[in-house]
């Protein structure tokens, strides 16, 4: 915990926590994470970082057209 010197690194930490909650680890009553729950078939840090990546991309190519 020693990153939570400012709103800003907190804020970086737990939306990382909400990403792994979500995506990467499984829930409890449903076997699965919830993303996989809602259709989204993302699974691991790995595949989650590489699909930001993608949109992300896509966005920019957006803009620029």
């Amino acid at each position: 915990m020693r990153g939570l010197k400012s709103m800003e690194t907190a804020k970086t930490l737990l939306e990382g926590y909400v990403a792994n909650y979500n995506f990467c680890r499984d829930h409890q009553v449903l076997g699965k994470t919830p993303a996989q729950a809602s259709g989204i078939e993302i699974k691991g840090w790995r595949k989650l970082i590489e699909a930001a990546q993608k949109q992300n991309v896509e966005k920019e190519v957006e803009v620029k057209v």
